[in-house]
């Protein structure tokens, strides 16, 4: 079985820019299916998973990667006619309902989020490949994937958080005897990953890039100046969520585009927004370091109360978020877990390997082996294996 992992939605954001004109260049980028890649799994084993951005020379490219599965292919020493399946990272298709209430998220869907819009792009970039073989694979599903079957680990607790999947912000998985179970979901408009990545915006940075940048800030700051912001800000419930009633500001579609009733409140709330080239102050740092402080007690909260649930004493965290946080410190410290592996490929490029993942795991077992990562365990402390070759811009 050989599958050809794939993320990336080549379309967002041309359509973005033509539906919203004069919009700030940063707020183009509040969109999704950015960082493509393409990665080879044959016979249930990595072969091979590179960035498009490597060979565009485009940070953040969301084109199809039609350069990164070339070289995953020249990797293998196959053609495009030996694979099985093409996988790709997002699945919409069970929310065409909701695009079709109005003629321009309907149109947003036709010409970006749904699977004509993904085989009219096979069919440029890999003529005569059927169609039959390709299919699509739910976002934090993707990610999911990736995770546990490259934690090494045959059980485990998976939590994904991200800005937002399809229609979700975190999600929880039980994966045993090489399946996975998703046994909770928190939606978009409670997603601590696009609190973060707003927060990040509001602090000059780019959305859903440039969080890393904060999450350093957020080590020179006081938390405690703005602690009570965002306690008040982010409710901690008892099912293991989280509700957070700032993101529901954004009613309109415009204001739903670039979150603007949120990041309005942010400005009166919390600080005056800081534009990009300002001076960094010690302000911004506070600010960072009560958002630094907030992500990790949420994820502290999640991990600790399916641990509860489901008696699973490992944990795997993945999607973009948990990259950009000491929580997976105080997780190895916490009474509930012996192990924590942080999956390495967070961000949309990680889906692509997790998609070819998962639908191989249709077909055959895959074997327990462990990417190149950070894994950190009561036991045997940090650690670094590498077993395949991963190239990453």
């Amino acid at each position: 079985m050989k599958v050809i992992g794939i993320s990336g939605l080549e379309n967002f954001m041309s359509f973005k820019k033509a539906a919203w004109p004069g919009l700030e260049e940063r707020e183009y980028r509040i969109a999704q299916g950015m960082d493509s890649a393409a990665a080879l799994v044959i016979d249930g084993k990595v072969v091979a998973a590179a960035d498009q951005a490597r060979f565009s020379g485009q940070m953040r490219t969301a084109e199809f990667p039609i350069n990164a599965i070339q070289f995953c292919l020249s990797e293998a020493g196959i053609a495009i006619d030996e694979i099985d399946e093409i996988a790709h990272g997002f699945d919409f298709a069970p929310y065409r309902v909701f695009y079709a209430q109005n003629d321009a998220s309907a149109e947003l869907y036709r010409r970006v989020l749904s699977r004509t819009a993904l085989l009219e792009q096979v069919r440029r970039n890999l003529p005569g490949f059927s169609e039959d073989k390709v299919f699509a694979v739910s976002h934090h599903r993707a990610h999911a994937a990736g995770a546990a079957y490259t934690s090494g680990w045959d059980e485990c607790l998976v939590v994904v958080s991200d800005a937002m999947g399809e229609i979700e912000g975190l999600s929880v998985f039980d994966f045993h005897d090489g399946e996975l179970e998703r046994v909770r979901a928190i939606y978009a408009r409670d997603s601590i990953g696009m609190l973060y990545s707003l927060v990040a915006l509001h602090l000059g940075f780019e959305f859903s890039t440039d969080e890393y940048k904060m999450m350093e800030m957020a080590g020179y700051g006081d938390p405690s100046r703005f602690r009570k912001f965002f306690m008040d800000a982010v409710e901690l419930r008892d099912d293991g969520c989280a509700h957070i009633p700032l993101l529901k500001l954004n009613n309109s579609r415009k204001e739903r585009e670039i979150c603007a009733a949120a990041r309005s409140y942010l400005d009166q709330k919390l600080v005056r927004r800081r534009s990009p080239g300002e001076p960094i102050e010690f302000i911004h740092e506070d600010v960072a370091a009560a958002m630094q402080e907030c992500f990790e007690r949420v994820i502290l909260h999640v991990c600790e109360h399916f641990a509860k649930e489901t008696g699973l004493r490992r944990v795997v965290l993945a999607g973009g978020t948990p990259l950009k946080t000491a929580a997976k410190r105080k997780l190895i410290r916490s009474r509930f877990f012996d192990a924590v592996y942080i999956y390495p490929a967070g961000g949309d490029d990680g889906a692509a390997l997790g998609a070819a993942l998962y639908r191989a795991s249709l077909s055959q077992a895959i074997p327990a082996r462990q990417l190149p990562a950070l894994r950190l365990s009561a036991r045997s402390g940090t650690g670094y294996e590498p077993d395949i070759r991963v190239r990453q811009a």
